[in-house]
Order: C-alpha cells, then structure tokens, then sequence
C-alpha cells in the first residue's frame, strides 16, 4: 500500500484484469483520493464495472481508461472471438461515460485492416470513429487470427512509413 501512495498516479496493468481486481483497485484509489489509470479492461468488464469508474471520474481519480476495442465492425470483432454485444454496448456507454465526468483520457487499440474469409485484405481504421471517441489510441498490425512478422512489417512500411493513415 504504500507504494501506491508514494506515487502521483498507478496504474493498474494486468492482463484483462477482472470485475473484482478493478472494483478493489477503484474503492482503494477511491479511499485514498489516489488517480489511478487502468489498461487493458475488457468491454465486458468495463461494462460490470461502468459504475464504479464513472464515479472515479466524476471525482477526477481515473485519468487513463484503456479498453481494446478493437474494431467498430461486428465481423472483425466476432472473428476474434471478441463479443460484439458487449464491444457495441460499451461504445454506446461510452458517449454517456464521457457526459457523466470522463476520465482524463479514453484509450484503445485497433486492428489497422483484416483478412477476411475470402482471402482479401479490409482496411478496419476508421479515423471518424477513433477521433471522436477516444483520446488515444495504439494499433495492431494486420490481424487474420495469427502473427506473422512479416505481415506485421508490411503493415509498418503500409501505415507508418508511408503514413497513409494518421496513427
């Protein structure tokens, strides 16, 4: 505990943190009056946990929410074997979550395009979406459901270099 008092901010990075490690994390910074910043929440559980969190904010203790949206697009999300039901629920709580009192900034990650069935490459960045929900954001290059460095570096020289897309 004191650690994180010792500290102007924590962050609370785990891999898909819970419903109860976030709820726990947001009473204690809640307590203490301590900001915390919290990455990689699940849609679902940011969802569980909205209440929480918008209290957080309304008091000005969350200045960082990072949840991996992913995608906007039902497909892309489904064929990650993501919930489309909670990503599209979250993203429609998010315009109120940022009315109620809004954390300092809202941050995700996005697949830049994707492979779809057929074998043909989508593009997935939609620049409107990104700029009016979220503060930040990261990207992960070229998702068909594996890694492949040299996908990975194609999307680089794609992206990146060429800046074709403002990321």
């Amino acid at each position: 505990m004191n650690e994180f008092l010792k500290h102007p901010l924590a962050v609370l990075i785990a891999d898909s943190p819970t419903e109860n490690q976030v709820n726990v994390w947001c009473d204690i910074a809640h307590h203490y009056e301590k900001p915390i910043s919290i990455r990689n929440l699940d849609p679902q559980v940011a969802l569980g946990c909205i209440g929480v969190l918008s209290d957080l904010a309304i008091h000005g203790l969350l200045d960082t929410l990072h949840v991996p949206i992913q995608s906007n697009r039902k497909e892309v999300e489904e064929a990650m074997g993501r919930s489309w039901d909670h990503t599209d629920l979250f993203i429609k709580m998010t315009k109120n979550f940022r009315i109620c009192g809004d954390p300092a900034n809202l941050a995700t990650n996005v697949i830049v395009d994707y492979v779809m069935p057929d074998g043909t490459i989508e593009p997935n960045y939609d620049e409107e979406f990104l700029r009016g929900m979220f503060d930040y954001h990261v990207w992960n290059p070229y998702w068909n459901g594996l890694w492949d460095r040299d996908n990975a570096e194609r999307r680089w020289e794609l992206y990146i270099t060429n800046e074709k897309y403002p990321l």
